[in-house]
């Protein structure tokens, strides 16, 4: 079992280019949380001030990874 942890920062909202991964991951983060009730989905290090996952550069070393809850 391995975690999805997810970081492109607002610049991944170009094209929408979010919106699409995250349609991508939706039946996946379902189908994972039947198997693995106790798993925590797509994980983040924080939100940017757009509401995107915070790219790991621009992340405080002291930041934890968190659940992001898909659209």
């Amino acid at each position: 079992l391995c975690d999805l942890w997810l970081g492109w920062g607002n610049l991944g909202s170009w094209k929408n280019r979010n919106l699409e991964v995250m349609n991508m991951l939706k039946p996946n983060a379902i189908s994972r949380s039947v198997v693995y009730p106790s798993s925590l989905g797509p994980l983040v290090l924080g939100l940017t001030n757009k509401g995107q996952p915070r790219h790991p550069l621009y992340a405080s070393y002291k930041e934890i990874l968190r659940p992001y809850k898909l659209i």
